[in-house]
């Protein structure tokens, strides 16, 4: 969307360098069964700043202190879930990016989510991009100041916070064969989590566990 960048892009761009890249993106991990896009987006600050006051407005609403009362029937009541915490811990928008009655860039909501899927593969498919296509050092996925190092130690903080990483995990029904099974690595990779299938846990009373080299951790 930044013309300079993408014409700079497009007029550099090889089918040999999109391979180099998928498999720098690959390397030590695992084959990616979904399409990965061909190029980044760059996207202009004032388009930046609307998607960041978009988020912000929709934040603002769910952090409302009667919002669970003002939403209690929205989930059908088999559905709820005890011991729920008042409010997620991740919020991921996913928007769709519209020309307004003026023409000009704007973004609309498609869906959002309160788990944090894929927060460990976006910055390393930041990253990957810009060592394969040789972009400018200025381009950053990060807003709000941050870089690489921040990004990873605010999310240990809020997926291990005090806990060891040890009692800490990534659990999914069927975790390695998960079609987005490439952030469970990352993920691993970046908070030194384990990765677990329901199969590789086990429940004593009301806690649940799981063994590694003969111990037991939960």
């Amino acid at each position: 969307m930044i013309s300079k960048y993408r014409g700079q892009f497009n007029s550099s761009f090889t089918e040999q360098k999109y391979k180099s890249f998928l498999k720098i993106l690959e390397s030590g991990l695992t084959s990616i069964p979904f399409r990965v896009a061909e190029t980044p987006v760059f996207i202009p600050s004032d388009l930046q700043k609307k998607l960041i006051d978009a988020g912000e407005e929709i934040i603002k609403l769910i952090k409302q202190p009667d919002f669970k009362a003002l939403t209690k029937d929205a989930i059908p009541s088999n559905w709820n879930v005890p011991n729920e915490n008042e409010h997620p811990h991740f919020l991921t928008f996913d928007f769709g990016i519209c020309k307004d009655a003026n023409g000009l860039l704007t973004p609309k909501l498609i869906e959002m989510q309160g788990f944090p899927s894929l927060y460990g593969f976006q910055p390393e498919l930041g990253r990957v991009y810009k060592e394969s296509y040789e972009l400018p050092a200025a381009l950053t996925p990060f807003f709000n100041g941050f870089d690489e190092q921040k990004y990873v130690s605010l999310l240990k903080r809020v997926i291990i916070g005090d806990y060891a990483s040890q009692e800490v995990a990534l659990m999914d029904i069927d975790a390695p064969n998960q079609k987005t099974a490439i952030d469970f690595l990352i993920t691993q990779k970046y908070l030194g989590i384990k990765i677990l299938s329901l199969t590789d846990i086990f429940k004593e009373g009301n806690a649940l566990f799981y063994k590694e080299e003969g111990k037991k951790y939960g």
